[in-house]
C-alpha cells in the first residue's frame, strides 16, 4: 500500500503543470481586483451616508 503512495507521489512530482507560485500570484491579483471593484462601487449604494450630517458638525446640540 505504501509503495503505491510513493509511486503516485513520484509521478505527480514529474508531471508538468502550473507552477504553484504563479497560481498563488494570479489568485492574489484576482482577489485584490475584486476587492478594489467592491470598494469603488460600495459608495454608490450608500445612500444614507450622503444625507446624514456628521455627528461632530451638528449645530442643534
Amino acid at each position: 500500500m505504501l509503495d503505491n503512495v510513493v509511486l503516485l507521489a513520484e509521478g505527480a512530482a514529474h508531471a508538468e503543470g502550473l507552477d504553484p507560485l504563479y497560481a498563488a500570484g494570479a489568485t492574489f491579483v484576482i482577489l485584490m481586483s475584486l476587492l478594489g471593484i467592491t470598494f469603488l462601487f460600495s459608495s454608490m449604494t450608500d445612500k444614507d451616508a450622503a444625507q446624514k450630517p456628521l455627528s461632530g458638525t451638528d449645530a442643534k446640540h
